[in-house]
Parts: structure tokens; C-alpha cells; sequence
């Protein structure tokens, strides 16, 4: 009966030994079932993170693109405004020459409009005086002309 018991407690022993690989079998199966589909999982998530990736490299080549694009505008724009600037300044430097000019101008007319004014003050003052002297004449003429219908009368009568 030793040898049966013995054999049976080796039977029992290996039995749960069995019993127990199985078990661990069947955990190692379920972990590893686990980790096929943390796998896929994890893979399924590095696809779309590589997706996300690469569309996220697309998205920032066309922001570099269009940061390269702004650049050049904004380059023209500087370059305008400089243009801008300088004619602005060149407006600005014939602006107060013409400015210049036209207080120039407005001093000679101020000039030339007290010249004009004397002169016809003057020439008033000559149309005035020719008046006087053709009325003084035409008194002459007219007193002339007496004196000779006088003197003619005078000689009619001394003929």
C-alpha cells in the first residue's frame, strides 16, 4: 500500500502539477491573446499616428510654404514702403519748393500790382492834367476864335 499511496501521491502531485501548467498554459494563452491585441491595438495606433504624422507634415509644409510666401510679401512690402517713403519725400521737398515758388510769385504780383496801381494813379493824374490842358486849349480856340470873328468884323467894317 506504500507504493500505491506513493504512486498515487505522485499521480496527485503530477496531476497538479498538470493541473496547474494547464492553468498557467491557460493564463499564458489569455496574456498572450492580451497582448495580440494590445498589439494590434498599439499598431493601430502607430498607423494613425503615423497618418496623423504625415498629415501633420503635409499641414506644416504648407504653413512653411505659405510663412516662405508671406516672407516674400512681406519683403515687397518693405520694399514699397521704402518707395512710398522716399517719393513721399520727394513730394514733400517739391512741395516746399513750390511753396517756395509761389511765395516768390505772390511777392512780385504784390509788386506788380503796386506798380500797376501807381501807374494808373499816374496815368489818372495825366488824364487829369491832359483834360485840363485840351479845356484851357479849347478856351484858347474859343477865345482865338472870337478874336478873329472880332477882328474879321472889325476889318469888314474898315473896308
Amino acid at each position: 500500500m506504500k507504493g500505491t499511496k506513493f504512486v498515487c501521491f505522485i499521480l496527485t502531485f503530477q496531476t497538479n502539477k498538470y493541473e496547474d501548467l494547464l492553468f498557467q498554459f491557460e493564463r499564458s494563452e489569455d496574456s498572450l491573446k492580451k497582448w495580440k491585441m494590445d498589439a494590434e491595438i498599439l499598431a493601430e495606433k502607430l498607423k494613425s499616428s503615423s497618418e496623423r504624422n504625415e498629415s501633420t507634415d503635409k499641414e506644416k509644409r504648407k504653413w512653411q510654404e505659405k510663412a516662405k510666401q508671406l516672407e516674400e510679401t512681406k519683403k515687397q512690402v518693405e520694399a514699397d514702403l521704402t518707395d512710398a517713403r522716399n517719393d513721399l519725400g520727394s513730394l514733400r521737398r517739391e512741395t516746399l519748393e513750390g511753396e517756395r515758388i509761389r511765395t516768390d510769385m505772390e511777392s512780385k504780383l504784390e509788386k506788380l500790382v503796386a506798380q500797376a496801381d501807381g501807374v494808373e494813379n499816374r496815368k489818372n493824374v495825366l488824364e487829369n492834367q491832359l483834360e485840363s490842358q485840351r479845356e484851357e486849349y479849347l478856351r484858347e480856340l474859343t477865345l482865338m476864335g472870337e478874336r478873329i470873328d472880332m477882328l474879321t468884323e472889325e476889318l469888314t467894317q474898315n473896308r
